[in-house]
């Protein structure tokens, strides 16, 4: 069989520093490409920055040479490139505390680090995260989390009751300390029977996923599942379109009447129990109005403290960060310790 090479039209050498003069002209010289092909990606200081420096070496150019296609004169100062300034100009030291149970895994809540950059580097803060194990906060305690050290606390979705008494625990001391809080899917199912223990007095408040047997489900299947007995794939996915309530800190967030964002979850904020949230000031921030179904929940007389059932990190965007992490970003911000 005979094999038939392929001529590279460019070469593109990875590594943790710029690729010498030298180095690239031998490379070029064994790939059989001008040395002015052979492209040097080092690390950055940011992935956002990658395409910056393929461009600054000409890449796109290069491409469409091979293709026989006329390159477009380059623009200096494009949105991207914008952005990628705002990274570098983010000077404010701020720590936040994820508290979750699935820290172990290096891409854990990756999508959620990432909106919560993209919040961070709008608003000129320098944001640093640490991933704390929520199962270490149930068995060291609230310790953990001392304000001193954090300027602000985040707990994420996740499904099980591994590690959500710690979860508990967390937003209760966010919640005590003035500590800027946002809870997410789960995030806010547990900041909800939290409050249902601690405010409300219910002592066996829980949810139906932790402890079907519980006296008092502030969280439970929503009726739309009750008799499933097959559950997977039955979750609740997708956009829905939420109504806001006029003066929250979701509205000031969003800076609408309404909200779209993704959902994925099966449990629900039980309604019976959304009188004495409300005369006790954790308000409904949002709903789905079709089903009446309770989409935020946010503190009153608290500097920032919401829950949203749905998970806004998934439409956030380097260009256009989510709305409820640049308003998040910004209390972290306002917080003196």
């Amino acid at each position: 069989m005979r094999k038939i090479g392929i001529q590279p039209t460019l070469v593109v050498a990875r590594g943790v520093k710029e690729l010498p003069v030298e180095q690239k002209r031998k490379v070029a010289l064994f790939c059989g490409v001008p040395a002015d092909h052979v492209i040097s990606l080092p690390n950055l200081s940011s992935v956002y920055k990658v395409p910056n420096y393929l461009q600054e070496q000409r890449v796109g150019h290069l491409v469409l040479s091979a293709f026989g296609m006329a390159p477009r004169a380059a623009e200096t100062e494009t949105p991207w490139v914008r952005f990628t300034w705002t990274i570098d100009q983010a000077k404010t030291p701020r720590r936040l505390a994820i508290v979750g149970k699935y820290v172990q895994l290096n891409d854990a809540y990756l999508s959620l680090r990432e909106a919560l950059h993209h919040g961070a580097w709008a608003t000129g803060c320098d944001l640093h995260i640490d991933l704390v194990d929520s199962e270490d906060v149930e068995k060291q305690g609230v310790r953990l989390l001392d304000a001193g050290k954090y300027d602000g606390i985040l707990v994420p979705g996740g499904f099980g009751k591994r590690g959500i008494e710690g979860m508990i625990l967390a937003a209760g001391y966010a919640r005590t300390h003035n500590l800027p809080f946002l809870g997410i899917c789960l995030g806010m199912q547990v900041a909800s029977i939290e409050f249902a223990r601690n405010v409300l007095g219910i002592a066996d408040a829980n949810s139906q996923e932790f402890k079907p047997d519980a006296k008092d489900l502030v969280i439970y299947l929503m009726p739309s599942q009750k008799g499933v007995q097959k559950l997977g794939g039955t979750m609740r996915l997708g956009v829905y379109e939420n109504t806001i309530t006029p003066g929250s800190r979701v509205e000031k967030a969003y800076g609408a009447s309404t909200l779209s964002e993704r959902h994925r979850h099966r449990f629900e904020f039980n309604n019976d129990y959304r009188a004495a949230f409300e005369e006790h000031g954790m308000r409904v921030a949002a709903v789905y109005p079709e089903e009446d179904l309770v989409e935020a929940l946010e503190l009153e007389n608290h500097p920032f403290f919401v829950g949203v059932q749905f998970h806004p990190e998934l439409s956030s965007k380097p260009l256009q960060p989510g709305p409820l992490f640049v308003a998040f970003v910004k209390a972290m911000l306002a917080h003196d310790g």
